[in-house]
């Protein structure tokens, strides 16, 4: 549910490329749901986080490669 509401607030350079999840807002966001055990939560929607990353920058390189 945490990594839901925050997926989208991300950090990105100043050409749109994500680097990664905003560790604040989480925190954030864990502190109005009243999350006891943070820690394993934040390391639970960053692993989310770049498990789809990671799936979404290999989907983009598969679509650069089949339009060459």
């Amino acid at each position: 549910m945490i990594f839901n509401i925050c997926r989208g607030q991300i950090i990105v350079t100043g050409m749109g490329d994500v680097i990664d999840i905003n560790i604040l807002a989480v925190k954030a966001v864990m502190d109005l749901y009243d999350i006891d055990n943070q820690k394993a939560c934040l390391e639970k929607v960053m692993r989310l986080f770049h498990f789809f990353q990671q799936n979404r920058k290999k989907s983009n390189e598969d679509c650069v490669l089949e339009s060459l």
